[in-house]
């Protein structure tokens, strides 16, 4: 799992491995993209918070 989180904090370095509240560990932050389609340009940021789960 940490060869993969490093992966993510490389794409997306706002990103943070923390424990929540109840100590479950969390992915926290801004993930954002662009994309053009149809001529057209699509750029937006999201924050997300995702809880992992024990198993």
């Amino acid at each position: 799992m940490i060869e993969q989180m490093e992966q993510v904090h490389v794409d997306h370095p706002g990103l943070e491995l923390l424990r929540d509240t109840d100590g479950r560990l969390c992915v926290r932050g801004p993930v954002g993209f662009t994309m053009d389609y149809d001529g057209h340009a699509i750029e937006d940021t999201y924050e997300i918070e995702i809880a992992v789960p024990e198993d």
